[in-house]
Protein backbone atom coordinates (compact mmCIF):
# COMPACT_ATOMS: atom_id res chain seq x y z
CA UNK A 1 0.00 0.00 0.00
CA UNK A 2 2.53 2.49 -1.31
CA UNK A 3 0.09 4.92 -2.19
CA UNK A 4 -1.75 5.04 1.31
CA UNK A 5 1.96 6.14 2.73
CA UNK A 6 2.38 9.15 0.18
CA UNK A 7 -0.82 10.10 -0.11
CA UNK A 8 -1.27 10.43 3.85
CA UNK A 9 2.72 10.72 4.35
CA UNK A 10 2.97 8.06 7.12
CA UNK A 11 5.34 6.32 8.58
CA UNK A 12 7.29 2.83 8.65
CA UNK A 13 5.07 2.48 12.22
CA UNK A 14 1.83 4.03 10.89
CA UNK A 15 1.84 2.07 7.70
CA UNK A 16 1.93 -1.25 9.59
CA UNK A 17 -0.63 0.23 12.17
CA UNK A 18 -2.81 0.96 8.96
CA UNK A 19 -2.60 -2.62 7.59
CA UNK A 20 -3.32 -4.30 10.86
CA UNK A 21 -6.55 -2.25 11.11
CA UNK A 22 -7.55 -3.37 7.85
CA UNK A 23 -6.98 -7.11 8.29
CA UNK A 24 -9.09 -6.82 11.55
CA UNK A 25 -11.99 -5.49 9.99
CA UNK A 26 -11.96 -8.01 7.36
CA UNK A 27 -11.56 -10.49 9.65
CA UNK A 28 -14.61 -9.20 11.67
CA UNK A 29 -16.42 -8.75 8.80
CA UNK A 30 -16.03 -11.97 7.48
CA UNK A 31 -16.74 -13.95 10.66
CA UNK A 32 -20.73 -12.88 10.52
CA UNK A 33 -20.99 -14.99 7.60
CA UNK A 34 -19.46 -17.93 9.10
CA UNK A 35 -19.64 -17.61 12.43
CA UNK A 36 -23.35 -19.65 12.93
CA UNK A 37 -21.51 -23.03 11.15
CA UNK A 38 -19.14 -22.79 14.27
CA UNK A 39 -21.81 -21.74 17.12
CA UNK A 40 -24.53 -24.07 17.99
CA UNK A 41 -27.70 -22.67 17.60
CA UNK A 42 -29.76 -22.10 21.15
CA UNK A 43 -33.52 -22.19 20.80
CA UNK A 44 -35.24 -20.24 24.43
CA UNK A 45 -37.46 -22.60 26.24
CA UNK A 46 -40.64 -20.56 27.05
CA UNK A 47 -42.98 -23.47 28.56
CA UNK A 48 -41.85 -22.10 32.09
CA UNK A 49 -43.33 -19.16 31.37
CA UNK A 50 -46.70 -20.57 30.21
CA UNK A 51 -46.58 -23.45 33.06
CA UNK A 52 -46.34 -19.64 35.10
CA UNK A 53 -49.16 -17.82 33.43
CA UNK A 54 -51.50 -20.85 33.50
CA UNK A 55 -50.84 -21.18 37.41
CA UNK A 56 -52.06 -18.02 37.54
CA UNK A 57 -54.80 -17.96 35.93
CA UNK A 58 -55.87 -20.76 36.29
CA UNK A 59 -54.25 -22.77 39.76
CA UNK A 60 -51.41 -25.11 40.18
CA UNK A 61 -50.37 -27.13 36.82
CA UNK A 62 -49.19 -30.37 36.41
CA UNK A 63 -45.85 -30.82 34.68
CA UNK A 64 -46.21 -32.85 31.52
CA UNK A 65 -49.74 -32.55 31.36
CA UNK A 66 -52.27 -30.80 29.11
CA UNK A 67 -54.22 -27.80 30.90
CA UNK A 68 -57.71 -29.27 31.82
CA UNK A 69 -60.63 -26.75 32.59
CA UNK A 70 -60.36 -25.95 36.31
CA UNK A 71 -63.10 -27.56 38.69
CA UNK A 72 -63.81 -25.17 41.52
CA UNK A 73 -64.47 -26.53 44.64
CA UNK A 74 -67.28 -25.84 47.04
CA UNK A 75 -70.20 -26.96 48.87
CA UNK A 76 -72.55 -28.89 46.60
CA UNK A 77 -76.07 -28.15 46.59
CA UNK A 78 -78.39 -30.92 47.68
CA UNK A 79 -82.09 -30.47 46.84
CA UNK A 80 -84.75 -31.55 49.52
CA UNK A 81 -88.16 -31.64 48.31
CA UNK A 82 -90.34 -29.83 49.29
CA UNK A 83 -89.06 -27.44 51.11
CA UNK A 84 -91.93 -25.38 53.23
CA UNK A 85 -91.56 -22.02 52.83
CA UNK A 86 -93.19 -20.60 55.90
CA UNK A 87 -90.90 -22.12 57.54
CA UNK A 88 -87.94 -22.73 56.32
CA UNK A 89 -84.66 -20.60 56.79
CA UNK A 90 -81.96 -19.27 54.44
CA UNK A 91 -79.88 -22.18 54.03
CA UNK A 92 -83.21 -24.77 54.16
CA UNK A 93 -84.11 -21.90 50.94
CA UNK A 94 -80.79 -22.15 49.29
CA UNK A 95 -81.64 -26.56 48.89
CA UNK A 96 -83.86 -25.30 46.12
CA UNK A 97 -82.72 -25.17 42.55
CA UNK A 98 -83.02 -21.73 41.48
CA UNK A 99 -82.33 -20.27 44.64
CA UNK A 100 -79.30 -18.50 45.57
CA UNK A 101 -78.40 -16.12 48.55
CA UNK A 102 -79.91 -13.10 46.81
CA UNK A 103 -83.35 -14.93 46.17
CA UNK A 104 -83.27 -16.61 49.57
CA UNK A 105 -82.54 -12.86 51.37
CA UNK A 106 -85.57 -11.38 49.31
CA UNK A 107 -88.14 -14.33 50.25
CA UNK A 108 -87.53 -14.51 53.77
CA UNK A 109 -88.06 -10.39 54.23
CA UNK A 110 -91.00 -11.05 52.35
CA UNK A 111 -92.53 -13.75 54.45
CA UNK A 112 -91.58 -11.15 57.62
CA UNK A 113 -93.31 -8.61 56.04
CA UNK A 114 -96.56 -10.34 56.30
CA UNK A 115 -95.91 -12.96 58.71
CA UNK A 116 -96.56 -16.02 56.14
CA UNK A 117 -97.25 -16.83 52.81
CA UNK A 118 -100.81 -18.01 52.51
CA UNK A 119 -100.50 -19.04 48.93
CA UNK A 120 -97.50 -20.54 47.19
CA UNK A 121 -98.34 -18.36 43.98
CA UNK A 122 -97.05 -15.61 46.58
CA UNK A 123 -93.62 -15.83 45.18
CA UNK A 124 -94.21 -13.99 42.23
CA UNK A 125 -94.84 -11.62 44.14
CA UNK A 126 -91.07 -11.59 45.17
CA UNK A 127 -89.53 -8.92 43.09
CA UNK A 128 -87.02 -10.91 40.59
CA UNK A 129 -89.18 -14.08 40.33
CA UNK A 130 -91.60 -13.91 37.25
CA UNK A 131 -93.83 -16.79 35.83
CA UNK A 132 -91.04 -18.92 34.01
CA UNK A 133 -88.91 -19.02 37.28
CA UNK A 134 -92.05 -19.92 39.11
CA UNK A 135 -93.05 -22.22 37.00
CA UNK A 136 -89.43 -24.01 37.71
CA UNK A 137 -89.86 -23.72 41.75
CA UNK A 138 -93.19 -24.51 42.21
CA UNK A 139 -92.68 -28.68 41.91
CA UNK A 140 -89.97 -27.98 44.84
CA UNK A 141 -91.95 -25.89 47.80
CA UNK A 142 -94.58 -26.60 49.76
CA UNK A 143 -96.72 -24.43 52.31
CA UNK A 144 -97.90 -25.09 55.86
CA UNK A 145 -100.67 -23.09 58.08
CA UNK A 146 -99.11 -19.68 59.46
CA UNK A 147 -99.98 -16.68 60.57
CA UNK A 148 -100.60 -13.61 58.62
CA UNK A 149 -99.70 -10.08 60.16
CA UNK A 150 -102.54 -7.73 60.87
CA UNK A 151 -101.85 -4.56 58.95
CA UNK A 152 -104.51 -1.78 60.51
CA UNK A 153 -105.47 0.37 58.24
CA UNK A 154 -107.05 3.08 60.81
CA UNK A 155 -103.92 3.09 62.28
CA UNK A 156 -101.25 2.16 60.74
CA UNK A 157 -98.60 4.72 60.31
CA UNK A 158 -97.54 6.07 56.38
CA UNK A 159 -94.04 4.50 56.92
CA UNK A 160 -95.97 1.10 58.15
CA UNK A 161 -98.24 1.28 55.39
CA UNK A 162 -95.20 1.58 52.64
CA UNK A 163 -93.58 -1.07 54.18
CA UNK A 164 -96.34 -3.39 53.63
CA UNK A 165 -95.61 -5.77 50.44
CA UNK A 166 -99.01 -5.14 48.01
CA UNK A 167 -98.65 -0.96 48.92
CA UNK A 168 -96.38 1.57 48.20
CA UNK A 169 -95.94 5.48 48.34
CA UNK A 170 -98.82 6.33 46.84
CA UNK A 171 -100.81 3.79 48.19
CA UNK A 172 -99.98 5.03 51.67
CA UNK A 173 -100.61 8.84 50.56
CA UNK A 174 -104.03 7.38 49.28
CA UNK A 175 -104.98 5.75 52.61
CA UNK A 176 -103.60 8.34 54.79
CA UNK A 177 -105.79 11.33 52.90
CA UNK A 178 -108.98 9.39 52.96
CA UNK A 179 -108.42 8.73 56.97
CA UNK A 180 -107.87 12.57 56.80
CA UNK A 181 -111.05 13.52 55.18
CA UNK A 182 -113.46 10.80 56.43
CA UNK A 183 -112.22 9.53 59.25
CA UNK A 184 -111.92 5.66 60.07
CA UNK A 185 -112.22 2.61 57.67
CA UNK A 186 -115.95 0.91 58.30
CA UNK A 187 -115.09 -2.06 55.46
CA UNK A 188 -112.16 -3.32 54.03
CA UNK A 189 -113.88 -3.66 50.96
CA UNK A 190 -113.42 0.24 50.82
CA UNK A 191 -109.78 -0.82 49.88
CA UNK A 192 -111.04 -1.81 46.38
CA UNK A 193 -111.87 1.40 45.12
CA UNK A 194 -109.85 3.76 47.14
CA UNK A 195 -106.60 1.83 45.81
CA UNK A 196 -108.46 0.78 42.27
CA UNK A 197 -107.50 -2.78 43.21
CA UNK A 198 -108.89 -6.13 41.26
CA UNK A 199 -110.41 -8.22 42.64
CA UNK A 200 -107.80 -11.14 42.79
CA UNK A 201 -105.31 -8.91 44.39
CA UNK A 202 -107.76 -7.67 46.85
CA UNK A 203 -108.54 -11.36 47.76
CA UNK A 204 -104.82 -11.83 48.81
CA UNK A 205 -104.65 -8.64 50.32
CA UNK A 206 -107.38 -8.64 52.70
CA UNK A 207 -106.13 -11.72 54.55
CA UNK A 208 -103.49 -9.29 55.68
CA UNK A 209 -105.77 -6.37 56.62
CA UNK A 210 -107.65 -5.39 59.95
CA UNK A 211 -109.32 -2.31 61.44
Amino acid sequence: MKWLKDYFDLSRREHAGFIALFVILFILFGLQFFIIYFVPETKTDFSEFQKIADQLQYGPVDSGTAYKNPVYSGPKKTLTVPVDINTADSLKLMTIKGIGPAFAGRILDFRRKLGCFISIEQLMDVHGIRAEKFAYLKPQVCLSHGHPKQLNINKAKEAEIKDFPYFDEESAGKLIKYRKIHGRFITIESLKKILSMDDKTFQKVKVYISL
